[in-house]
């Protein structure tokens, strides 16, 4: 039976589970047998797991093997996983990976449920235009064709638009959905199918867009921002090694140079404060949030504010982006309604006078 892949809440709500029966002494090979007999819905996910570990493979080895099925399993996640295994603390590692998810998940579904209107109106557009260019376009055309009444110009042309589309889409439709499907599944198809010196430049490619687009960037930096400054808090919290621990959450390459400077700079001796300076993608109001404490229980507290004001942020950054662009897609809606009814219809007035 084929592994389907295994949404960020179920994921969470896994972790959560595995979390509170270890917190009861019950050993991981128990809890993920329990796990697989009791789980709604009998997640093959959950059942791989517990299967490995059953034939004796290491956790960490089996959300490594696994992590394609999820977006949430990054380096940072099996991190944790192998911190806990070598330290005999599985518990502490599964409390700590669920905290992270939670802050995840509460972070992805404010971003969706801001998108969800947006959306709609996008998506009323395209089923406009199609319904425009494939249906009533055609039967405009055909019922002046059989009228043999002249054209004005605007008429002509958004007809011959509407025969340039068809024929472009007639060719090329199978390689619009493949671009779509590759973008989609990109991670999956790039573990199983693009070679390793191509997987890189095109991993380059797909970063730096979502860093530089003007609306995505701000965004992207800031829940990158949100993410690294959970990490360090976690790590302080804890006791964790803040370098063995602070580069491994983040796939994006440009990201990764400015972390790589960041740790080198912990491993100099410098303090945490002057090792974040490295970290650009880190607003500068935020840095300085945490330039100025001195003790590590200073530190922790303006992490803990910190995050908090990157999460206000991002959520009037949101907010704001939506508020732009619910009157703009329907501005556009309108327009395009407008200007294509009014072009179809110049002919019948003409006629009509």
């Amino acid at each position: 039976m084929s592994i389907k892949k295994i949404s960020n809440k179920e994921l969470l709500l896994f972790i959560s589970q595995i979390n509170i029966l270890l917190k009861q002494n019950i050993n991981i090979d128990n809890a993920l047998i329990y796990l697989e007999n009791n789980y709604s819905g009998k997640n093959i996910f959950i059942c791989k797991i517990s299967n490995l570990v059953q034939e004796g493979h290491s956790l960490s080895y089996c959300f490594t093997k696994l992590s394609n099925y999820s977006n949430s399993i990054d380096s940072f996640f099996i991190s944790m996983i192998e911190l806990g295994e070598k330290s005999a603390s599985l518990q502490k590692s599964f409390e700590i990976l669920n905290n992270y998810l939670q802050s995840n998940y509460k972070i992805r579904t404010n971003i969706k449920n801001s998108c969800i209107y947006p959306f709609i109106i996008l998506i009323t557009i395209i089923i406009f235009i199609f319904f425009l260019f494939f249906y009533l376009i055609p039967s405009f055309e055909q019922f002046y064709l059989n009228l043999n009444t002249k054209l004005p110009y605007h008429t002509k042309l958004i007809i011959d638009f509407k025969n340039k589309l068809n024929n472009f889409l007639s060719r090329y439709v199978l390689i619009l959905i493949g671009i779509i499907y590759i973008v989609y599944n990109y991670k999956r198809l790039a573990l199983e199918f693009i070679p390793k010196r191509y997987k890189e430049l095109i991993t380059s490619i797909y970063q730096q867009f979502f860093l530089k687009s003007p609306i995505i960037s701000k965004i992207n930096k800031l829940v990158l921002t949100y993410k690294f400054l959970f990490i360090l808090h976690i790590c302080l919290k804890h006791n964790l090694s803040i370098i063995d621990i602070s580069n491994k959450f983040i796939y994006n390459i440009y990201i990764k140079k400015q972390l790589t400077n960041f740790t080198n700079a912990l491993k100099s001796g410098s303090s945490l404060q002057k090792s974040i300076k490295f970290c650009e993608f880190i607003p500068n109001d935020i840095q300085q949030i945490i330039f100025f404490e001195k003790n590590r229980d200073d530190v922790k507290n303006s992490l803990y504010g910190a995050i908090n004001i990157v999460q206000y942020q991002l959520e009037q950054y949101i907010t704001k982006l939506q508020k732009v662009l619910e009157p703009l897609l329907t501005i556009i809606l309108t327009l395009i309604i407008g200007l294509v009814i009014y072009l179809l219809y110049i002919p019948l007035i003409d006629i009509n006078f």
